[in-house]
Protein backbone atom coordinates (compact mmCIF):
# COMPACT_ATOMS: atom_id res chain seq x y z
CA UNK A 1 0.00 0.00 0.00
CA UNK A 2 1.35 3.41 -0.97
CA UNK A 3 0.52 5.01 2.39
CA UNK A 4 2.77 2.64 4.33
CA UNK A 5 5.80 3.14 2.08
CA UNK A 6 5.55 6.92 1.65
CA UNK A 7 7.54 9.56 3.50
CA UNK A 8 5.24 12.44 2.59
CA UNK A 9 1.64 12.31 1.41
CA UNK A 10 -0.23 15.07 -0.42
CA UNK A 11 -3.95 14.77 -1.12
CA UNK A 12 -6.20 17.25 -2.86
CA UNK A 13 -9.89 16.42 -2.96
CA UNK A 14 -13.16 18.30 -3.27
CA UNK A 15 -14.49 16.71 -0.11
CA UNK A 16 -13.71 14.32 2.73
CA UNK A 17 -16.24 12.03 4.40
CA UNK A 18 -15.69 10.10 7.62
CA UNK A 19 -16.77 6.89 5.86
CA UNK A 20 -13.75 7.27 3.55
CA UNK A 21 -11.28 8.32 6.23
CA UNK A 22 -12.02 5.14 8.20
CA UNK A 23 -10.78 3.07 5.27
CA UNK A 24 -7.29 4.56 5.68
CA UNK A 25 -7.30 4.85 9.49
CA UNK A 26 -4.89 2.01 10.35
CA UNK A 27 -2.49 2.75 7.49
CA UNK A 28 -2.39 6.48 8.31
CA UNK A 29 -1.74 5.77 11.98
CA UNK A 30 1.20 3.53 11.06
CA UNK A 31 2.46 6.07 8.53
CA UNK A 32 2.33 8.94 11.04
CA UNK A 33 4.01 6.88 13.77
CA UNK A 34 7.22 6.82 11.71
CA UNK A 35 9.79 9.60 12.03
CA UNK A 36 9.90 12.41 9.49
CA UNK A 37 6.54 11.75 7.85
CA UNK A 38 4.01 14.40 6.85
CA UNK A 39 0.41 14.33 5.62
CA UNK A 40 -0.86 17.42 3.76
CA UNK A 41 -4.45 17.71 2.56
CA UNK A 42 -6.29 20.41 0.63
CA UNK A 43 -10.08 20.17 0.51
CA UNK A 44 -13.16 22.36 0.27
CA UNK A 45 -16.69 22.73 1.52
CA UNK A 46 -17.95 21.79 -1.96
CA UNK A 47 -21.70 21.10 -1.77
CA UNK A 48 -21.29 20.94 2.04
CA UNK A 49 -20.02 17.40 1.54
CA UNK A 50 -16.86 17.59 3.67
CA UNK A 51 -17.64 16.41 7.16
CA UNK A 52 -16.02 18.34 10.02
CA UNK A 53 -15.79 15.03 11.91
CA UNK A 54 -13.58 13.62 9.13
CA UNK A 55 -11.30 16.67 9.00
CA UNK A 56 -10.95 16.74 12.79
CA UNK A 57 -10.25 13.01 12.89
CA UNK A 58 -7.44 13.35 10.37
CA UNK A 59 -5.90 16.34 12.14
CA UNK A 60 -6.06 14.56 15.51
CA UNK A 61 -4.16 11.54 14.21
CA UNK A 62 -0.99 13.55 14.83
CA UNK A 63 -1.47 17.34 14.89
CA UNK A 64 2.23 18.10 14.38
CA UNK A 65 2.42 15.94 11.24
CA UNK A 66 -0.96 16.60 9.62
CA UNK A 67 -1.61 19.83 7.75
CA UNK A 68 -5.14 20.32 6.42
CA UNK A 69 -6.29 23.36 4.49
CA UNK A 70 -10.02 23.76 3.93
CA UNK A 71 -11.31 26.36 1.48
CA UNK A 72 -14.53 27.83 2.82
CA UNK A 73 -14.95 30.45 0.10
CA UNK A 74 -18.05 29.36 -1.80
CA UNK A 75 -17.91 32.39 -4.09
CA UNK A 76 -14.80 31.07 -5.85
CA UNK A 77 -14.79 28.46 -8.58
CA UNK A 78 -15.26 25.10 -7.00
CA UNK A 79 -12.19 22.92 -6.63
CA UNK A 80 -13.03 19.52 -8.01
CA UNK A 81 -9.56 18.04 -8.46
CA UNK A 82 -8.61 14.71 -6.95
CA UNK A 83 -5.04 13.57 -6.60
CA UNK A 84 -3.17 11.47 -4.12
CA UNK A 85 0.61 11.87 -4.19
CA UNK A 86 2.98 9.64 -2.25
CA UNK A 87 6.56 10.92 -2.08
CA UNK A 88 9.42 8.70 -1.02
CA UNK A 89 12.96 9.64 -0.08
CA UNK A 90 14.05 6.93 -2.55
CA UNK A 91 12.52 8.96 -5.39
CA UNK A 92 10.07 6.16 -6.24
CA UNK A 93 7.06 8.44 -5.95
CA UNK A 94 3.55 7.45 -6.98
CA UNK A 95 0.37 9.38 -7.64
CA UNK A 96 -3.26 8.60 -8.26
CA UNK A 97 -5.18 11.10 -10.35
CA UNK A 98 -8.83 10.69 -11.13
CA UNK A 99 -12.31 11.18 -9.80
CA UNK A 100 -12.36 9.65 -6.30
CA UNK A 101 -12.98 11.87 -3.30
CA UNK A 102 -12.43 10.47 0.18
CA UNK A 103 -15.73 8.69 0.78
CA UNK A 104 -16.58 5.03 1.20
CA UNK A 105 -18.73 4.93 -1.94
CA UNK A 106 -16.06 6.61 -4.08
CA UNK A 107 -13.29 4.36 -2.79
CA UNK A 108 -15.13 1.04 -2.79
CA UNK A 109 -18.16 0.83 -5.08
CA UNK A 110 -18.63 4.06 -7.02
CA UNK A 111 -18.13 4.42 -10.74
CA UNK A 112 -14.86 6.30 -10.48
CA UNK A 113 -11.83 6.45 -12.71
CA UNK A 114 -8.29 6.77 -11.42
CA UNK A 115 -4.88 6.27 -12.92
CA UNK A 116 -1.73 5.33 -10.99
CA UNK A 117 1.42 7.08 -12.14
CA UNK A 118 4.94 6.28 -11.00
CA UNK A 119 8.04 8.44 -11.04
CA UNK A 120 9.93 5.64 -12.76
CA UNK A 121 7.45 5.31 -15.66
CA UNK A 122 6.32 8.96 -15.94
CA UNK A 123 8.77 11.28 -14.16
CA UNK A 124 7.59 14.29 -16.18
CA UNK A 125 4.06 13.94 -14.74
CA UNK A 126 5.09 13.26 -11.13
CA UNK A 127 7.48 16.20 -10.97
CA UNK A 128 5.15 18.65 -12.72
Amino acid sequence: MDILTADRIYWIVAFIRFSGVRIFKDALEKFLSRENTKLCIITTTYMAASEPKAVEFLKNLNPSKVDIKVCYDTSMDRLHAKSYIFERNSGLDTAYIGSSNISRSALTQGLEWNVRITAKESPQIIKA
